[in-house]
């Protein structure tokens, strides 16, 4: 059956599945400051504890920040109703109208209904078909075809017909044939029900013309369906005549919101159809499902009216289902239309509302969306172009001062307060006023630290890091708890993902200690109290590890007891490294180590604790490291934002660090781009140990193990040609060992 109740808006889009198909694996990221949306849980946020307000957050959340900085608070009704719309946002990429598992309880509320209604049927008739699926060019799309309420809708209906013929009766067999078969079609490939048998019963003839006129709809012949819904509308005897009349409209828009052309005329005769039903007296039950789809009747045909009218509706309080749909459709036109063209475009429209040239502005960027805010400051000494300017100067800008001195007089207790706070520590510290800045931020985190948001209480954290008097000071601030952790890119946050919290305290910042610490500064960090067992581990590990293939063992030898106590499993290869006298003997004995230990790498991960065991191979080839990982990094740090403003900006050094520490960084990043990649560096290094000391009794687990890493690690077009020379050394010289035997195979690039 089709439900009688209005599906959203989005349920009527079709969602690409392309990057899901194109990507993966997704492995295990944290995060410490959220860009797309504020921290979870939203019911802070929703309430006006608004945090740093980010310029990437989606605009459903910029839309509810503006409410609060122009002093027009969410009602507690209005607040509930962005909760609902983000959690179905989050929750829902395919905009269904409930849960997948709401989804699930109710296919199995059917199967226990259709089972209890007979009992010789198969027990696996009743497949649900709700997804379906289409290719478009190269874009695999998908939309939730048959949604909950038409579940609830066949649920109540074969209860009353087994209420009134009776369970295993030939009319409740007769009706559940006909809805397997609407249940069954996909978009596209229809399961027509067969016409009922002339002898049934009327009501089961009723219910099989329904039924035929629903699986056109599911399998998209809208034209049939809007021909079998407009004969049953007009059989007065039938008991879906009403909701017919309904579903000839929607049969119309549903093909409208799916087909490549909106069909203008056609939605036009909707329309003027929902007027006329809308006047109706016999259709008040199906009012207010006319009047909602009325209203997407009306965003397809005058969009750009409605999004004025919905901008403008936004910018006073409503009542719950009001402000979620106004919000709903205002940010989903929005979207639209900043696809289509540019958002200078959308700015300059002819009566644009505060609301939508606040957040075009703020999103935008760049010198001339900060000239357009700090006009509109200047001219309206508002809260909300004040934290547009302030959130978008330079901090070189001869203006600055002015809109320092206004952020002044923003007191605690204003929700623009953290986001201007943030702001002006930004600025003092691009200033080179870093005394200025550490009692600023010191001030700030003093009053704020136990109200902010989690991400937003990082985010500060990070700027406080940056003046640092030393490193210990550094590690106080830039080693926190990420807000969430989740798999693929930062798009990806789905509450199921948001609410992995992680426990344990981690690097904010590992691209800064992987490109601008020298070896000598992070070996004397690993050993500072006070850092946590992972975050210490990490740093010795990197240490020794960097220490080994800068060839400086006077540092990897001062690590190596460090190393033991943090990696217990290490500690016999660790001793015997330190015994050793030559150079070559501590190369060989680093090189049998790290052999060992796949996790040890030369550089903070930012998967931090979601690693697996430094011992065990990853199956993605995260194993040791990659000569390429050092270029990748650099210029991340080079190209990404630090200011949350949206505009790239060149990385901060901390201000404790020297010119002659950032030098020497610079001059150890260069020589690791120069080494060879792990498993090169393995071969090379036991090739020519087992040359000079054959008799070593580490040696054929070394080649061994360096065969290994010819399969694991990061390889390059040398690397086949030294698992080769490895392998036909270990079976010559070492044919009888368990090495050997364990060695079927070396691995071409």
């Amino acid at each position: 059956m089709i439900l009688p109740k209005l599906l959203a808006f989005a349920s009527l889009l079709f969602v690409s599945l392309e990057a899901a198909l194109a990507c993966g694996p997704f492995l295990p990221k944290a995060v410490f400051t959220f860009q797309r949306l504020p921290s979870y849980p939203l019911d802070q946020f929703a309430s006006g504890n608004l945090g740093v307000v980010q310029p990437t957050f989606a605009r459903s959340y910029l839309v509810v920040a503006y409410r609060y900085l122009t002093g027009v608070r969410l009602s507690r009704a209005e607040q509930r109703a962005a909760l609902s719309l983000w959690d179905d946002r989050l929750l829902n990429p395919y905009g269904q109208d409930t849960t997948w598992q709401d989804l699930e309880d109710l296919r199995r509320m059917w199967i226990d209904a259709r089972n209890g209604a007979v009992s010789s049927q198969p027990k696996n008739l009743g497949r649900i078909t709700q997804y379906s699926y289409q290719w478009s060019g190269s874009m695999y799309s998908g939309f939730l075809n048959i949604p909950a309420d038409a579940i609830r809708t066949a649920i109540n209906t074969l209860r009353q017909r087994v209420a009134k013929f009776g369970a295993n009766s030939r009319e409740v067999r007769e009706w559940l044939r006909g809805q397997d078969s609407v249940f069954a079609s996909e978009y596209y490939k229809p399961v027509l029900p067969p016409p009922a048998p002339v002898d049934i019963h009327s009501l089961i003839k009723s219910d099989r013309a329904y039924q035929i006129a629903a699986a056109h709809f599911y399998a998209g012949t809208y034209d049939k369906a809007e021909s079998a819904f407009r004969d049953i509308a007009r059989d007065s005897t039938s008991p879906w005549a009403q909701l017919a009349r309904y579903l000839v409209v929607r049969t119309i828009v549903r093909k409208t919101s799916l087909e490549d052309e909106f069909y203008r005329k056609r939605l036009a005769v909707a329309e003027k159809e929902l007027r006329g039903l809308l006047k109706r007296s016999d259709m008040t039950s199906l009012h207010q499902a006319c009047r909602d789809l009325l209203d997407i009747v009306a965003f397809r045909l005058r969009p750009e009216q409605q999004f004025r009218v919905h901008g403008r509706s936004l910018l006073r309080r409503l009542k719950g289902p009001a402000f979620k749909h106004a919000l709903s459709d205002y940010t989903t036109l929005f979207d639209r239309f900043t696809s289509e063209q540019s958002s200078e475009t959308l700015t300059s429209r002819p009566k644009k509302d505060d609301l939508t040239d606040w957040i075009v502005t703020l999103q935008t960027g760049g010198p001339t969306a900060f000239s357009h805010a700090f006009r509109r400051w200047k001219q309206s000494s508002s809260l909300q172009w004040l934290v547009a300017s302030i959130s978008l100067v330079e901090p070189q800008q001869a203006v600055v001062q002015n809109l320092l001195g206004a952020a002044a007089n923003v007191g605690i207790a204003s929700p623009a307060y953290p986001t201007i706070a943030y702001h002006v520590g930004r600025i003092l510290i691009a200033q080179g006023q870093t005394e200025e800045a550490r009692a600023h931020l010191d001030t700030v985190l003093l009053r704020t630290g136990k109200t902010l948001s989690h991400s937003s209480l990082n985010a500060l954290l990070s700027l406080r890091s940056l003046v640092a008097r030393d490193l210990s000071e550094y590690f106080k601030y830039s080693i926190q708890i990420p807000c969430a952790v989740f798999r693929g890119d930062d798009s990806n946050y789905e509450p199921e993902n948001l609410q992995k919290v992680a426990k344990a305290a981690q690097f904010s910042d590992p691209v800064f200690l992987n490109t601008q610490i020298p070896l000598s500064l992070l070996a004397e960090a690993a050993m500072i109290n006070g850092l946590g067992d992972e975050p210490r581990q990490a740093l010795t590990i990197t240490s020794w590890v960097r220490a080994v293939l800068l060839e400086d063992y006077v540092t990897a030898s001062k690590l190596s007891a460090a190393l033991g106590e943090v990696v217990p499993e290490s500690k016999q290869f660790v001793i015997r490294f330190a015994e050793e006298k030559l150079s070559t003997g501590k190369k060989f004995a680093a090189v049998f180590c790290l052999l060992h230990f796949p996790g040890f790498q030369p550089f903070l991960d930012p998967q931090g604790e979601f690693r697996i065991p430094l011992k065990q191979i990853d199956n993605y080839r995260d194993n040791w490291w990659c000569t390429r990982q050092y270029d990748e990094t650099a210029q991340w740090l080079l190209s990404r934002s630090e200011d949350g403003s949206g505009q790239e900006s060149e990385a901060v050094v901390p201000s404790f660090l020297t010119k002659e520490q950032t030098q020497v960084a610079s001059t150890e990043l260069a020589r690791f781009r120069s080494r060879v990649n792990a498993p090169n560096f393995f071969c090379l290094t036991a090739l020519e140990w087992s040359k000079e000391h054959p008799n070593d009794d580490r040696v054929p687990e070394a080649l061994h193990l360096a065969v290994r890493s010819t399969r694991y690690g990061c390889v390059d077009e040398t690397t086949g040609r030294l698992s080769q020379q490895v392998f036909r050394l270990l079976h010559k010289k070492y044919p009888q060992s368990n090495w050997a035997q364990s060695t079927p195979y070396w691995f071409k690039y």
